[in-house]
């Protein structure tokens, strides 16, 4: 079982949707162009003969013809000065009533990043565009801001750098635990030089680095022109920017901003080859750079437990004894549990989800089970437990394709990726019953690897005898 962000799965297919009606349209405008062209070749037969029948009338007529038309044309011309005129005077009017908002779309104003825990004001000098989510922010010229392959200016509270083993992950984890100094030691990593000094009145350390092509480096990091890409750092919101990459090819500037016992700020300037006047734009926005008190960074879903007794406050309040330590994802109505926490092998749920990961309702088991049709085989093995206030029963379960059905703990609508999102990875089992205010319990574990599946099967059993929740 995993968690997966789905901002830019949405804007995919919001992206896909606008492409085809943009398809759509231009289709129609071909089909509109081809019969007007149809029209005019059906009129032409008639124009001709409209001519014929003029050229028979007198010539009185045609001059008596000719001076109306020309008495029409001087109305007209003077008509069409006077609309002049008044045209002039609004839209002189126009321009006077819509200078401000032309201005404030152009002028160049400070922008306040308060998603950091600790406050940060930088400003561009040109129009900025910003992006944000708990513990990253990203700055750019205005219209020229994307989440990789754009020049711009990244401000994040790491919960943790990817390790070594975790350059090439084939699906990352939301929360990385190795430390910046480890992550500088990639073989990708070629650092350039390091140097101390003073950003918005604090210490930091500045490294110059560049991320060179490997063989074990993420392929087709986009968008064009696609590069490769090596895992950086994870914050705390899995919905949209949870875990960050560099590409390679691109000079890197990096400070690491002390906030004394609290985890550092990292600040990075990434500039796009051959673009000059964004590095000279960005390295002076840092060095004013205006950072407020140091603060915690903000806390996320995902945490890192260590082996012992925890309490979650999910459903009310869910007690368990973790073996080992543990990646705790922990949603308003379950908790997920990673293992190991180097990689991504291996998930215990405790709880109750209540729609799937498009937002339709799971209100029962029925359709729980219907959700994962053809993508895992799911056969009884006889065991209940009692969980919940109620009997839940077991299912040997094994995924069966790589398209996996995925259910979302956020209560029934609210936003599915917004929670903590699950489903099968591999074989294992997992206990269901319906839920008494709608939705599925569900207490399970996975892996992918089969020779952890003893040793994962025990510690499941371990931490449901351990289980504790609220109201039974």
């Amino acid at each position: 079982m995993g968690s997966t962000g789905g901002g830019r799965l949405r804007r995919r297919r919001r992206n896909g949707l606008l492409a085809l009606l943009t398809a759509l349209a231009l289709i129609a405008a071909a089909c509109g162009s081809t019969a007007t062209d149809t029209a005019t070749t059906e009129g032409e037969a008639e124009t001709e003969e409209v001519v014929e029948e003029t050229a028979t009338e007198p010539e009185a007529e045609e001059e008596a013809m000719e001076d109306e038309e020309d008495e029409a044309v001087d109305d007209e011309d003077v008509e069409e000065e006077a609309m002049e005129d008044e045209g002039s005077e609004d839209d002189s009017e126009e321009v006077v009533a819509e200078a401000p908002a032309e201005e404030e779309v152009v002028e160049a104003e400070p922008v306040v990043l308060d998603t950091l825990g600790t406050s940060v004001e930088v400003d561009l000098g040109v129009a900025a565009e910003t992006f944000e989510t708990p513990g990253f922010a990203a700055v750019g010229r205005a219209g020229e801001l994307g989440p990789v392959g754009y020049s711009q200016l990244v401000f994040l509270r790491p919960t943790g750098f990817a390790s070594l083993e975790q350059r090439n992950a084939d699906f990352p984890l939301p929360l990385f635990t190795d430390t910046l100094e480890n992550w500088l030691t990639h073989p990708e990593v070629n650092v350039v030089e390091q140097s101390d000094t003073t950003i918005g009145g604090f210490s930091a350390t500045l490294t110059e680095l560049t991320i060179e092509r490997s063989d074990d480096s993420v392929q087709e990091c986009g968008p064009p022109p696609e590069d490769q890409c090596i895992f950086f750092a994870s914050t705390p919101d899995p919905a949209e920017a949870s875990v960050t990459v560099l590409r390679t090819g691109e000079p890197i500037h990096l400070w690491e901003i002390d906030q004394g016992g609290e985890a550092p700020l990292i600040a990075l300037v990434i500039v796009l080859e051959g673009d000059d006047e964004w590095s000279a734009i960005a390295e002076g926005a840092i060095e004013a750079a205006v950072i407020g008190d140091a603060m915690p960074a903000p806390e996320g879903i995902v945490t890192l437990r260590e082996a012992g007794e925890h309490t979650f406050d999910s459903l009310g309040g869910i007690t368990m004894t973790l073996p080992e330590d543990s990646i705790v994802l922990e949603g308003s109505t379950c908790v997920l549990l990673q293992f190991p926490i180097d990689n991504f092998e291996s998930g215990m749920i405790f709880g109750r989800i209540g729609q799937d990961i498009e937002g339709n309702p799971i209100p029962d088991v029925e359709t729980y089970e219907a959700n994962f049709d053809g993508q895992v085989s799911r056969e009884g093995t006889g065991r209940t437990l009692d969980l919940f206030g109620t009997t839940l029963t077991e299912f040997a379960v094994e995924e069966m394709g790589q398209n996996m059905a995925v259910s979302s703990c956020a209560e029934e609508g609210d936003d599915p990726f917004g929670d903590v999102l699950a489903g099968f990875i591999g074989a294992g089992t997992e206990y269901v019953a319906d839920a008494e205010d709608g939705g599925v319990y569900l207490v399970g574990w996975t892996t992918i690897v089969a020779e952890q599946s003893d040793q994962r099967l025990a510690q499941f059993d371990q931490i449901v005898e351990s289980l504790v929740v609220a109201g039974g």
